[in-house]
């Protein structure tokens, strides 16, 4: 669980210098939260 936290984090971060286009920030972020749900199942 901590590993799918990390990915998602780490996509956080290379997301930084768009995150003044919130247009842009917003849906990247829906994106990052439904691949950070399944991954687990796609890891084990």
């Amino acid at each position: 669980m901590g590993f799918k936290c990390g990915i998602k984090m780490s996509f956080k971060t290379v997301m930084k210098p768009i995150r003044k286009n919130s247009a842009v920030k917003l849906p990247s972020a829906k994106v990052l939260e439904v691949f950070c749900i399944p991954s687990p199942f796609l890891l084990s």
